[in-house]
């Protein structure tokens, strides 16, 4: 069930971009910069942990929102069987993360939360030590 949740917290911060509402930003001051400066596709992917060919077909809002919730995801923590984002919209702002891709991050969170009170109250045993490390070390792959 580990897993799982870890399925789910990536997909709430990493692929919440799949919806065409979201929009932009990166990891931390240098990332967004870095991103904007590499040159081909491939490199350009490859930092989101995409395909060439899926980082093609994905519109720029997406990639955005994608890239916003990368950065993000530096500080995501849990807190007994909650997940939380530590950094304000302002903070958040301030590192290039617009107000509405916090907003969808914070949406994202709230959505996790809720699937592990489900499961918790289906009685599902969820073990979720170690979440956060899984959670930075699939996102420090990305980069």
């Amino acid at each position: 069930m580990k897993c799982d949740i870890l399925f789910l917290a990536l997909i709430g911060l990493c692929s919440c971009a799949c919806t065409h509402d979201n929009k932009a930003v990166d990891i931390d001051s240098n990332s967004a910069d870095d991103l904007n400066k590499l040159e081909t596709v491939a490199e350009k992917a490859s930092k989101l942990g995409l395909s060439s060919e899926v980082y093609s077909r994905m519109p720029e809002k997406v990639r955005r929102q994608r890239e916003a919730s990368i950065k993000l995801a530096n500080y995501v923590e849990l807190k007994g069987r909650t997940f939380y984002l530590t950094i304000s919209k302002q903070k958040a702002e301030a590192l290039g993360v617009t107000g509405e891709q916090y907003d969808v991050v914070v949406k994202d969170l709230n959505a996790t939360n809720i699937a592990i009170r489900e499961a918790m109250e289906n009685g599902d045993t969820l073990d979720l030590s170690g979440a956060i490390e899984e959670l930075r070390k699939t996102i420090s792959e990305l980069k």
